[in-house]
């Protein structure tokens, strides 16, 4: 199973303020906390205009908790994912 993450459309001029940044170094933290043999490529970027996107494919084995998901925690299920 290949899984993508997909980067919505961002303005590419606007900088990337600091509460931003914190952001994004905490979800990646808790996805190396969470997947093991996390690998992540950057599959494609697109950009138009003002605005970009990318698409991501990862694989990983997930065996800790993850913790930055947007519904809430989830157990780890100890599979291969990817």
């Amino acid at each position: 199973m290949k899984v993508h993450l997909v980067h919505l459309a961002v303005p590419r001029l606007q900088t990337l303020q600091e509460p931003n940044r914190r952001t994004a170094r905490a979800h990646l933290a808790s996805l190396r906390a969470a997947f093991s043999n996390l690998r992540i490529v950057r599959e494609q970027i697109i950009v138009d205009d003002n605005f970009r996107a990318a698409r991501n494919s990862f694989s990983c084995d997930f065996t800790g908790v993850f913790t930055y998901s947007p519904i809430g925690h989830l157990e780890p299920t100890g599979e291969h994912l990817g």
